[in-house]
């Protein structure tokens, strides 16, 4: 299987380096915005009854030979992210804004002595903009320093 990865605006709150990945062979893409957490998917349609017959996986196809695709979508309400000191991170969209409660659980987790709470951030879709209720967009997450993993990244670096 083939994966192509790479960045994209996201349809919903304009942010031009959203996360893409397409199967080169199934044709599925896959893309989820890491500011307002809109997740969408296209999937080529399956044939399950000739799958069943078959053994093998087929694909539904148009009159001219072409797969069928379906678009999936669901909308962003915010995303969190919260990164380890060694640098490993969870980043998790939102299926509803953030209540208070799930703010201030944040705002502890944050705190804490594991995390990394200069790559941390907490955002809020608002309907026409993402807010940031923790954390900044001064910089992307994925282009900053974790903290002390760093110099193990330093060690093993290559060339």
């Amino acid at each position: 299987m083939a994966t192509v990865d790479g960045p994209t605006t996201c349809d919903q709150c304009g942010f031009e380096e959203a996360f893409r990945s397409e199967n080169t062979r199934s044709g599925e893409v896959h893309i989820l915005c890491p500011r307002c957490g809109r997740l969408m998917w296209t999937t080529a349609v399956r044939d399950r009854i000739r799958e069943m017959i078959e053994g093998v996986a087929f694909y539904k196809l148009t009159k001219d030979g072409h797969r069928i695709y379906r678009r999936y979508g669901r909308p962003g309400h915010g995303v969190l992210f919260l990164s380890a000191q060694l640098g490993f991170g969870q980043f998790s969209p939102l299926s509803q804004l953030p209540s208070d409660e799930m703010i201030a659980e944040v705002r502890a987790m944050v705190a804490s002595p594991e995390s990394a709470p200069h790559v941390c951030y907490l955002t809020r879709w608002t309907g026409d903009s993402v807010e940031f209720v923790i954390g900044s967009d001064k910089e992307p997450v994925w282009r900053q320093d974790a903290g002390t993993g760093s110099e193990l990244a330093q060690e093993v670096e290559i060339g």
